[in-house]
């Protein structure tokens, strides 16, 4: 699951904290806030179950689209099953 799909529902992700500045004073929003400030946050980031391994190209390429079944049709990367259309994923088994 993308961090996003989960991290969009705090609102250090939407609107910021008052925490979450940088070095020079500019304030900062979205999961580099969530994860300095929110520790609910930081425990789904992290668990388990949502972390797998992936090959870098193909994750940059997955972006933060939504899994779904997808028609068959041909793997986008090779012998490699993962498949992205139109905005949509279907992972390997």
């Amino acid at each position: 699951m993308p961090a996003e799909s989960f991290g969009r529902t705090f609102s250090e992700w939407r609107n910021g904290h008052e925490q979450c500045v940088n070095s020079k004073g500019k304030s900062f929003k979205g999961r580099r806030c969530a994860e300095k400030v929110n520790p609910e946050y930081r425990y789904m980031q992290s668990d388990m179950f949502n972390l797998y391994p992936a090959v870098g190209a193909v994750n940059a390429l997955r972006s933060n689209y939504t899994f779904t079944l997808l028609p068959t049709m041909k793997s986008n990367f090779g012998s490699c099953a993962m498949k992205i259309y139109s905005r949509k994923v279907k992972p390997p088994k």
